[in-house]
């Protein structure tokens, strides 16, 4: 099932501009409201077997409800430099951050996870990356929301922050392709998040293209799209 070349064929048309400075606007403001309250950045880092393990359940309770699945398995969890999944060994790594934002990218982690016991086959979990990301950035990115309803909101910033640059590369990306001029505000939000220098000739990454589909698709079709898609149902594919 070729999904990751139907996303960008959806994607990457100039109608989705305006959806786009949607969801950018929607995000930032968002933003700016959580760090106008200035919250302390400094908190303890999951270290423990014991704290990793309880960190896992905790997520796993809450992405498992999220995504509608019952999902017996309980995955490996480890420390390492960066967050991934190794699907050959069944093994969610996790970075040494500090411990708000390591429960997001958990829930990240955790999705691919699901996505490979779950959705291999008909989605190759290791060619459609576009697909498998930018339907993990949406479970994080709920699971941040939900998160910082009660504990520190420190992941569900650092969370839009990495959202709003992959959005804004997006933006530019199709903008540049279509040689459409964008609105200065919305120029302005790029330039304040999009890492991206010459728009044009870079090589827009499988999170930008992902994040961007995935939160269009949210917006029309809603939340329960994540679940769907674990069920097998593409249908809400479309934007």
């Amino acid at each position: 099932m070729k999904v990751d070349r139907l996303i960008k064929k959806r994607l990457i048309i100039q109608q989705n501009l305006p959806k786009l400075e949607q969801i950018i606007i929607e995000e930032s403001t968002l933003l700016t409201n959580l760090q106008k309250k200035k919250p302390n950045k400094k908190y303890p880092i999951l270290k423990t077997k014991e704290e990793l393990e309880g960190a896992l359940m905790e997520v796993k309770l809450w992405v498992d409800s999220f995504l509608k699945v019952k999902e017996e398995q309980i995955v490996t969890i480890r420390l390492g430099k960066t967050s991934e999944y190794d699907k050959a060994k069944e093994e969610i790594w996790l970075a040494k951050v500090q411990s708000p934002r390591q429960y997001g990218e958990l829930a990240h982690e955790y999705t691919h996870f699901l996505q490979s016991e779950l959705l291999d086959p008909p989605i190759a979990f290791n060619d459609e990356n576009v697909f498998i990301e930018g339907h993990a950035r949406g479970v994080e990115k709920a699971f941040n929301k939900w998160y910082a309803q009660n504990n520190p909101k420190v992941g569900l910033i650092e969370v839009l922050e990495t959202s709003l640059e992959e959005l804004t590369n997006s933006y530019a990306y199709i903008s540049k392709k279509f040689k459409i001029t964008m609105p200065k505000s919305t120029s302005n939000l790029i330039k304040e998040y999009s890492k991206l220098k010459n728009h044009e000739k870079a090589v827009i990454s499988c999170y930008d293209l992902g994040n961007a589909f995935f939160s269009l698709a949210e917006k029309k079709h809603g939340k329960s799209i994540y679940a769907r898609i674990m069920k097998k149902d593409f249908t809400c594919l479309k934007i």
